[in-house]
């Protein structure tokens, strides 16, 4: 997959909230080697995934601290 591919996944992301914990290796090797800049752009659409997948994850871990 492009990251081009992760954009309408972004967007899904926004009202789906079960994705807590994708691993998506090839992407993460390649962006362990890269400043911060390269990587944003070169996988915007994958940072925003990830930046949506860890919202999730906290939102979900408030849910269950409080039950």
């Amino acid at each position: 997959m492009t990251d081009d591919h992760y954009g309408p996944l972004v967007q899904a992301m926004q009202t789906n909230q079960s994705l807590r914990s994708p691993s998506i290796g090839h992407i993460e090797r390649q962006c362990a080697m890269m400043t911060a800049e390269d990587r944003q752009q070169t996988y915007p659409n994958y940072l925003a995934l990830m930046d949506r997948v860890a919202f999730n994850r906290e939102q979900w871990e408030k849910q269950n601290d409080k039950n």
